[in-house]
């Protein structure tokens, strides 16, 4: 054989030695499309924890804030009539309509009574957050807010007091209202949760509303966008991520604002919390 004709074939020799076959070529594609399938997951389930971890740092910030302005105030909390109107520790309604520009407006939240005490409009959004409005017809943004406060801590809010005279939601007087640092002894500051993630359709104005003696339904839906778990702050200080028990509680987001949300007979555990948490009876 040639010398160049011997050295071609060795050549050729090592080439299909070397080279993948359609088959093998298959298996390895398979391999990492398993190995894929594999870590997705944990790297998705990564990302919402780290978000938590953002999520309940920015709302420890926020009840700090709170926690100042009573102790600049009195001990009276910030005032929280909802912010609309206004005077409120937040202002501004958000919902899903069309050139609603509070949802895309920090100033209504750093002008606001915690603005001084925040100053940093991030610390009203939580990071998991990720469904945008629509502000104009080619043009969506995410909303500024997506937290809301604790609807009996009142910080003498006058006509929206739920248990005093000209009350605009409950007239019952048997449930507790906070609003001094001092009032919250039942439930304790450590177990009185005064911030939470909003459900996307549920947030409107700055207060989340439920009646604690009620069972079958939630006025105001707490969020879950925590892998089925939500972000709360309690009035020590401290917050934490909340995961929910009932899947009635893990409501889809519709892009429609509504308020309502029925309790099916024995998914009680979370909306039970919910009222041990949120006031007591006097």
């Amino acid at each position: 054989m040639h010398k160049g004709q011997f050295c071609i074939a060795a050549h050729e020799s090592r080439a299909s030695q070397t080279a993948f076959t359609l088959i093998e070529l298959l298996v390895v594609i398979a391999i990492i499309a398993i190995l894929a399938g594999m870590l997705l997951p944990a790297l998705s389930r990564a990302k919402a924890k780290g978000q938590g971890i953002y999520c309940m740092n920015n709302q420890r910030q926020a009840t700090l804030a709170v926690l100042m302005y009573a102790e600049d105030n009195r001990d009276v909390f910030p005032p929280n009539s909802g912010g609309d109107p206004p005077p409120s520790w937040v202002e501004g309604r958000m919902d899903w309509a069309a050139g609603n520009y509070d949802n895309t407006n920090v100033l209504l939240l750093l002008n606001a009574k915690l603005g001084p005490y925040t100053r940093n409009a991030k610390l009203y959004h939580c990071p998991a957050d990720n469904f945008p409005a629509r502000i104009t017809p080619s043009f969506s943004a995410l909303r500024v807010r997506s937290i809301s406060m604790n609807g009996y801590i009142e910080g003498n809010a006058g006509k929206f007091e739920y248990n005093g005279p000209g009350s605009s939601f409950f007239r019952s007087g048997t449930i507790r209202r906070y609003d001094k640092t001092s009032d919250v002894v039942r439930p304790t500051p450590t177990d009185l949760w005064v911030l939470v993630d909003e459900h996307p359709d549920s947030i409107n104005d700055g207060f989340l509303i439920n009646y604690i003696l009620d069972e079958s339904s939630w006025a105001d839906l707490p969020a879950s966008y925590h892998n089925g778990a939500c972000g709360f702050s309690f009035a020590d200080g401290h917050s934490e991520i909340k995961k929910w028990r009932e899947a009635s509680t893990i409501v889809p987001v519709k892009h429609i604002q509504y308020n309502g949300f029925t309790v099916p007979p024995g998914q009680v555990r979370d909306i039970r919390w919910r009222n041990q948490h949120t006031s007591a009876p006097l």
